[in-house]
């Protein structure tokens, strides 16, 4: 780099100044030899003298030779002839050294090139000692590049712990470096990737427990129905078997649920098949399915959007989920469990209301977390395990969409979907402004 430096520093030198102002004193020399030392060519001790006193003002070895390299006159410790030839204009000999001195020449033609004169410039080395420059260069840059150096490395040693750590198995393991250089790049998308292992590993642990939980109960009940129904008579019996098969449907719900969030949570690997869906043949499947699962409630529909852009399967689960949660959660004297799809510029917009028991504020924020329950009893009076409503947002995730639940006036609740109408992301959309 040094190298490189020095070279590019004196050719942007040669290129933006020029020739340096002391190149062309062989020329200037050579006009005033011709001016003051050719009339003294004739006189050999007026032309010693003359070039005794250049010699003393500037510590310059002269030495004037005829064409044919005869000797005319000579001061300070001249040299042979350096030239075979008597050169057309002044040149330099290239430089040599002898021992610790250093010497260069100029020959400088005169007199219409019947004489020339030999300039011999000489200077002492340092001798080994000149070695010592790059070294306190060197040093001198190493002390002053230290400290970015360390700006540099020192964030770099943070992150290595940082993997270090992460590897070993301590999740909570981030580098803290705040930087807006690329280093800073590397350790935020470093930290990002640690926060999302974290929570990745967290949430599989959660899943865990709560399933294991879940499924404590419906085999708990299912034990205790088999050995009531060995001890009961045959009409017990058959109301305890009655029972297990309830139990066993709700062990059948819950790992099929269960499947479908895992299914959901890695849907960037698992593209969906979105198409034209017919809504009105939908709602119609959706209602039988209530019907059947709920016979003593009603159903009200209110379609005006003929076709939904989206996963048939998905939006069929989505809609299913959404019916069977306000069916469960409200009185059938209450009133219908209505649904109602109609387009807007985005899309479409779905909406499911019911006039069940409803969620309290504290809990509105929490309806859509896996496994929760706002009756948190998990009795077999509403039945489910706290994944339909988890796996709706899932599903509407997946599609780019947006889900809300709010409080309905005179009780009950309201669940709005927005799904949009291309593969397009859905941007900047504002569910206040169809609050209607």
């Amino acid at each position: 780099m040094l190298f490189l430096v020095v070279v590019s520093t004196g050719i942007a030198g040669r290129l933006l100044v020029g020739p340096s102002p002391s190149e062309d004193v062989p020329a200037r020399l050579a006009d005033y030899l011709d001016a003051e030392v050719v009339p003294l060519l004739d006189q050999p001790h007026e032309l010693h003298e003359k070039l005794n006193r250049v010699h003393e003002a500037f510590g310059v070895d002269l030495a004037v030779y005829r064409a044919d390299h005869r000797s005319v006159a000579a001061v300070g410790d001249p040299t042979p002839p350096p030239v075979d030839e008597v050169p057309s204009a002044p040149m330099r000999v290239k430089a040599k050294g002898r021992g610790r001195w250093w010497e260069h020449r100029h020959v400088v033609p005169f007199d219409g090139g019947q004489y020339y004169m030999v300039a011999t410039y000489r200077w002492r080395t340092s001798g080994p000692r000149v070695l010592l420059i790059p070294l306190v260069v060197l040093f001198v840059l190493a002390i002053a590049s230290y400290p970015l150096v360390r700006t540099i490395v020192r964030p770099l040693e943070k992150v290595t712990r940082a993997a270090k750590s992460l590897g070993e198995g301590d999740l909570t393991a981030r580098t803290g470096v705040q930087r807006a250089d690329e280093v800073g790049t590397l350790a935020r998308a470093f930290d990002d990737m640690a926060e999302r292992l974290q929570r990745l590993v967290d949430t599989e642990k959660e899943l865990l427990a709560n399933v294991s939980h879940e499924l404590r109960t419906p085999i708990a009940r299912i034990r205790v129905a088999l050995e009531l129904a060995a001890d009961d008579d045959p009409e017990m019996a058959r109301v305890r078997l009655t029972e297990i098969s309830q139990d066993l449907n709700e062990l059948e719900q819950l790992v099929e649920q269960v499947l479908m969030a895992s299914r959901l949570d890695r849907v960037a690997e698992l593209p969906l098949n979105r198409r034209l869906v017919g809504t009105e043949e939908l709602v119609d499947r959706v209602e039988q399915q209530m019907r059947d699962l709920h016979p003593d409630h009603t159903f009200s529909a209110d379609v005006t959007a003929p076709e939904a852009y989206a996963d048939a399967g998905l939006l069929r689960r989505l809609l299913d989920n959404l019916v069977d949660n306000a069916a469960k959660y409200s009185d059938p004297k209450a009133g219908p469990v209505e649904v109602a799809i109609c387009s807007v510029d985005w899309g479409v917009e779905v909406e499911v209301r019911d006039r069940g028991i409803g969620v309290g504020p504290e809990d509105i924020g929490q309806l859509f977390d896996p496994f929760f329950r706002t009756d948190r009893s998990r009795n077999r009076g509403t039945g489910g395990v706290g994944l339909g409503l988890a796996l709706c947002r899932r599903i509407v995730d997946a599609h780019g969409g947006i889900i809300e639940a709010r409080s309905r006036e005179g009780g009950g609740l309201v669940v709005r979907v927005w799904l949009p109408g291309t593969d397009q992301d859905l941007v900047e959309i504002d569910p206040s402004s169809h609050a209607s």
